[in-house]
């Protein structure tokens, strides 16, 4: 017979196999030598001769020695255990105890006692009877069963099962058995609910005192010894009643007052809460339970008093004697402080023992494998075919981590290397570091092999393809796992029928998934972190989408992120003063009845607040009323104070903030009395007890408006005949004459007086309401019926011409609004505008609608959709043409004509749709260009607020200039980043402050890095800080917003469904690109809720050069966000609603908000971040399953695998034949070689 070589990993096994040797063969025992140099074994003549399985070294057994040998490592992997075979606690009791409790003696006797004082101590027995419990293993009872020692008592901890806190016959699945000697002998008591002490004693005595005698006799002690061994490592601090002692990370022990029930043990489950064993009433709200709750959060006193770092409560038993891990560690923490000694290192300078780390493979990948990865592939399939084919992988040159070369011998070990169809068996070469101790192995990247251990290994081309089915299909690691095991039991015989090793369990491939993903994150190149197609020649973006997706993890796997910021202060009410109307409710109350008809509009008012924006809009369209033939503003100046605080009263310009040019306007160009009843009908329809608050004349006037139903037709533009109109139109654009049928005189509802006052009747006023004087009275007589309006108003129908009486203009400016009537549609839309333009105003249906958006977008929407990127040039541009001296229809045209005011599609429909009227008189005219110059002193009103607003608390500001841009006028000198960087976290910032600081210098990430205390080339650890964005590193301190969202600051007027945190995390916020196959530029992992915010953050904090647009569902919040947060961002960077949600559900912003309004907005993918959304949607079934790394490393590797197959679209042609892998291999993987 030839000989061979065979490896055995345990002394069963050899001796088996020396008794069994003949003539023929001849068994080698090789040495096999633990981490201490201590030899297990030498030879099989040495074995032989030995008289038990025991002797196993040449010399007498030093005392010192470790108590469980452990082998360097072994050849090859086993053949696994059956299933089902797996350790039973309740099965295995008396077994599990003599591990528990040899194990803590020999623990105690090499720690706590002296040389001398173990000479009468059998160790060797100690061992032994270890020795004879070898398969129970350290790794089955580490998480299952611990000694009490730390918990101030001798006994054990057992934990039967996870499976609840009772199994199916009511006995506890976790019970911590404390023993004492007493005169009467060994006595026990446990955590169960039986009476220890009372008649037939404890169910765990008699296991308990056969473990006891049986290590007793072992080594050779009396009972009386045995309890001082046991009992030298108790921690006596924790016996104290009510003291919580956590073993491993779900299991905790609570001392009681004593008797029969010493301890309560708690368990915690899967929803992170703590249930008492003993409580059953009671289980959740126990003190034991909140005892444990605090131990957990790091609260329970014992965290504060452990000793040497070996006594820490936290560790989860890492420490005790009862996890089966024996003294191993403490011999080594000996040896490696004479490690120390010896060096003449200090503990800070000495490099980390990377001894009992897993090697495995640690340096970057390519997304798509190369060539090379393919031909090992090929080779593991031919090694599957033939098994005399063996694999060889040699060992690195130089430690990873130290980068010394090797100066020890090589070891020879096996290796199992799959790559999906079957297992192949190689050899593969290591040798350890003399520095850091780390067993060296091949990374295998130049050969396609992701090694997990040294001896496991993956094949990179079958990794690949496992991580992009999980990533593009929406299949679950579990069941892609499931059918490679079932088709292998399918084929393998047929296929290769000589490859017999199993497939690695799915805990082993999910290690070799995250760890080559995690490979392949570290080696993403730039060109997949940004997209050719959008970035500008700086590097910049014009258009950035976000989103969020609402995909998060569970709660308890949650873990803090690492993200530094910069506290900024709001501004309060600073969005207010960025509108030509500053009061809220009056701006929505208007705007809210431009949005629809009269008919249509229904509104519910329940505050008086509304109340009051109502009837202030109301008033702002009719004017003032008249009481004994004065006008009464109702001002809050002119309210009489009744022994209590009336601040506010009802005038829309003192007490609304509307500017007198947004009166002339609407009142000059438009028949208001529609609007004006549509409010009335709002206003009547509100709760009486708010009624009771209205001035009493204001009542009168709003009950007189809604039963007004007279004609309007004949004030309404698109009365007159249309000969007429165009006759008016060729006149007023050749000789600049006045319109015909154009009243200036005449009031809105022809009953109001040349100021727009109303005449009420003095027999309205009754004591319920403020009378003639304005005194205020308390109403009691007045009833629902005095606040009910008559029957619906029904318009009368008219002819309409279908001529196009407007076809000049419409040629002439380019606008399709002036070319066509509507015909009938359009005679009906005229009949049901709800701010229809005055007769002298020609227009169409779709050109009076035109500016009606203009209108509505003034109103509610703040000056910053006028000025994109603060640019005020379309504006003064068409204010310019508007006031010359030379202004003519040509002169207009080439205004409207520019780019600038091309882009503004509200202000150019507006301008065109107007110009019948503009070209027709002076006076015209001037009120427009009135309007457009309020649009710019709102600006600078803005400016001037928010540079003199105080801060939030004034003692906590450092000092800054009064600019709220930052454009460097100020004369204080601003404050430097380190400055910032270094101030107390509790320090609070101004917008001004921070402005000057971080967004007006040059923004570098050397200039970030220094102010932070950074090396140079800083890396950010996107595990840490749960931000990807590769291609955007951080070059400003993040931004953070002080404060909740209130209404004084920046809460959304709009309603919008944001992520929130209920069981799961709020999910992922990603930035896109608007291309047509958009690619990911950055992903934050949210660790709370989805906010408006998010947006600002991202982009301040990583981009140099600020975009001109974002993108975002909830861009309305975002805008108001920023006004009053950070007046520079919003001033510079537009802010826009996708058009998906923009037609979905925002109805209190105007179409200024929407990204149709834009021409720069037209080939803009406004839904990106949903495509990309979508696809990570397919995930959810097992991404909601992970813990945070994983869950952000799948992530991740989904978006960067997203935008390979983006690239490979947006270069694929139509002779392209190959598909996106391929491509990308010969693009970025092998292109050096091709």
């Amino acid at each position: 017979m030839e000989p061979r070589d065979v490896f055995y990993t345990t002394v069963e096994d050899l001796q088996s196999a020396l008794s069994l040797t003949t003539a023929e063969s001849v068994v080698h025992a090789h040495a096999q030598l633990n981490h201490d140099g201590d030899v297990v074994f030498v030879d099989a003549d040495d074995l032989r001769r030995a008289p038990a399985a025991a002797a196993l070294a040449s010399t007498p057994p030093d005392p010192r020695l470790s108590f469980i040998e452990r082998p360097g490592g072994y050849p090859r992997r086993g053949p696994g255990r059956k299933k089902g075979s797996g350790l039973d606690l309740r099965e295995s009791l008396l077994k599990v105890l003599l591990v528990l409790l040899s194990t803590s003696a020999y623990m105690n006797l090499m720690e706590l006692f002296a040389p001398d004082e173990l000479v009468h101590v059998n160790l060797k027995g100690l061992r032994d009877l270890r020795y004879k419990l070898s398969k129970i293993t350290d790794k089955a009872l580490r998480t299952r069963a611990w000694d009490l020692s730390r918990s101030g008592a001798v006994g054990v901890l057992i934990k039967y099962g996870t499976g609840g806190s009772r199994d199916d016959r009511g006995r506890h699945l976790a019970v911590a058995v404390e023993v004492s000697l007493t005169k009467d002998g060994v006595v026990c008591v446990c955590s169960e609910a039986e009476k220890c002490l009372g008649e037939g004693g404890c169910s765990m005595q008699e296991p308990m005192y056969k473990a006891l005698d049986e290590v007793r006799l072992a080594a050779g002690v009396t009972m009386a010894d045995l309890f001082v061994i046991l009992g030298a490592s108790r921690r006596m601090r924790s016996r104290a009643v009510g003291r919580a002692v956590l073993y491993g990370p779900s299991t905790c022990v609570v001392r009681m007052q004593g008797g029969s029930w010493l301890y309560a043990v708690v368990r915690k489950t899967r929803t992170a809460n703590w249930i008492c064993f003993s409580c059953r009433t009671a289980d959740g709200s126990c003190q034991h339970a909140a005892a444990a709750s605090a131990a957990a959060r790091g609260g329970a006193a014992d965290a504060s008093e452990s000793e040497g770092g070996s006594d820490d409560d936290n560790a989860g038993g890492d420490g005790s004697a009862g996890d089966g891990r024996g003294p191993m560690e403490h011999g080594n923490g000996r040896g490696k402080q004479a490690w120390q000694d010896a060096s003449g290192l200090a503990v800070e300078g000495r490099r980390p023992d990377r001894g009992k780390q897993t090697p495995q493979s640690l340096l970057p990948r390519h997304i798509v494998p190369p060539l090379a990865a393919q031909a090992e592939r090929a080779t593991i399939l031919l090694a599957l075919q033939d098994p005399s084919i063996t694999l060889f992988f040699p060992a690195a040159v130089k430690c990873p981590y130290c980068h010394v070369e090797r100066l020890t011998d090589r070891t020879l070990r096996e290796v199992l290397v799959e790559c999906g169809e079957g297992v192949a068996s190689g050899v593969v070469y290591t040798w350890r570091c003399h520095s850091c101790n780390y067993r060296v192995i091949p990374d295998g990247r130049d050969r396609g092999i992701v090694f997990t251990s040294s001896s496991t290994a993956y094949s990179e081309v079958f990794l690949f393809e496992m991580s992009v089915n999980l990533s593009r299909n929406g299949s679950s690691l579990r069941s892609s796992a499931y059918l490679r095991d079932a088709y292998r039991e399918l084929s393998s015989d047929h296929v290769y029928p000589d490859a017999k090793d199993k497939l690695g369990s799915v805990t082993t491939l999910r290690k070799a998934i995250i760890l080559y993903l995690s490979l392949v994150i570290a080696g993403v190149p730039a060109e997949v972190t940004r997209c050719s197609q959008c970035v500008r020649p700086d590097g910049s973006y014009a258009i950035i989408c976000f989103d969020g997706l609402q995909l998060g993890y569970r709660l308890k796997f949650m873990v803090p992120f690492l993200r530094s910021s910069t506290k900024i202060s709001p501004i309060s009410r600073a969005s207010v003063y960025a509108r030509v109307i500053k009061d809220e409710a009056l701006s929505k109350a208007l705007g809210g009845v431009l949005s629809a008809t009269a008919s249509e509009k229904k509104v519910t008012i329940t505050t008086l607040t509304a109340m009051r924006g109502n009837v202030m809009a109301f008033i702002l369209l009719t004017g003032y009323v008249e009481v004994d033939g004065n006008v009464n503003t109702f001002a809050g100046s002119t309210l009489p104070k009744k022994g209590r605080k009336q601040d506010r009263g009802w005038d829309p310009i003192e007490d609304g903030g509307v500017r007198t040019e947004l009166i002339g306007f609407l009142r000059f160009f438009f028949v208001c009395r529609r609007a004006a009843r549509a409010l009335a009908m709002i206003i009547l329809g509100g709760p009486v007890d708010l009624l009771r608050r209205v001035p009493r004349p204001l009542i009168a006037a709003v009950q007189a408006s809604a039963a007004d139903f007279s004609d309007d037709a004949d004030q309404v533009s698109g009365g007159v005949s249309a000969v007429d109109t165009l006759e008016v139109g060729n006149e007023g654009a050749h000789h600049g004459g006045s319109p015909a049928g154009r009243g200036a005189e005449v009031d809105d509802d022809g009953a109001a007086s040349e100021g727009g006052s109303v005449v009420t009747d003095d027999s309205l006023a009754s004591d319920g309401e403020l009378s003639d004087n304005g005194a205020v009275n308390v109403l009691e007589s007045c009833t629902d019926e005095d606040f009910r309006a008559g029957p619906g108003y029904v318009p009368p129908t008219g002819a309409w011409d279908d001529d196009a009486p407007l076809r000049f203009y419409a040629e002439q400016f380019g606008e399709p609004a002036l070319a066509d009537t509507g015909g009938a549609s359009g005679a009906v839309q005229i009949r049901k505008l709800v701010l229809p333009l005055r007769a002298g105003a020609p227009c169409t249906a779709a050109s009076a609608l035109k500016v009606l958006d203009f209108v509505r977008a003034v109103v509610v929407d703040p000056f910053t959709v006028w000025a994109p990127t603060d640019d005020w040039s379309a504006v003064h541009a068409v204010f310019d043409c508007l006031l010359s001296d030379d202004f003519s229809v040509a002169h207009l045209s080439d205004v409207v004509a520019r780019s600038d005011v091309s882009e503004l599609r509200l202000l150019r429909g507006a301008v065109t749709c107007l110009a019948p009227t503009l070209c027709a008189d002076v006076e015209v005219r001037r009120v427009f260009a009135e309007l457009l110059l309020c649009l710019v002193e709102t600006c600078g009103d803005y400016d001037d607020f928010v540079a003199d607003a105080p801060p939030a608390n004034a003692d906590s500001m450092l000092p800054c200039g009064s600019d709220s841009d930052g454009d460097g006028s100020s004369d204080d000198e601003g404050i430097s980043k380190t400055a910032m960087t270094l101030a107390h976290p509790d320090q609070v910032f101004t917008p001004q402050q921070y402005t000057r600081t971080w967004l007006l210098p040059e923004a570098t990430a050397a200039a970030y890095d220094a102010a932070h205390g950074l090396p140079a080339g800083h890396v950010e650890n996107f595990l840490r800080t749960g931000v990807w964005a590769p291609g955007l590193p951080l070059i400003r301190s993040l931004p953070g917003f002080v404060g909740a969202s209130s209404a004084q600051t920046d809460f959304p007027d709009c309603q919008h469904d944001m992520g929130k945190q209920k069981s799961h995390t709020g999910g992922t916020f990603g930035g896109f690109c608007t291309c047509t196959h958009p690619k990911c530029l950055g992903v934050v992992v949210l660790d709370q809720s989805e906010s408006q915010r998010m947006p600002i953050e991202f982009v301040v904090q990583r981009f140099a050069t600020l975009p001109d647009t974002i993108i975002y569902d909830f861009a309305c919040a975002a805008l108001k966000t920023a006004l009053v947060r950070l007046p520079h961002v919003a001033k510079k960077v537009s802010l826009r609603v996708d058009r998906f949600h923009w037609r979905k559900n925002h109805t209190l912003c105007s179409k200024a908000m929407s990204p149709d309004s834009y021409v720069s907005m037209d080939g803009a993918n406004t839904s990106s971040s949903e495509e990309r959304n979508a696809l990570s949607r397919r995930q959810q079934h097992h991404l909601r399953q992970m813990k945070q790394d994983h869950f952000i490393i799948f992530t991740v590797y989904q978006q960067a695998l997203s935008n390979v197959v983006a690239m490979y679209r947006d270069s694929a042609t139509k002779e392209t034949t190959i598909k996106w892998p391929e491509w990308y291999r010969r693009t970025l993987v092998d292109n050096e070689d091709e």
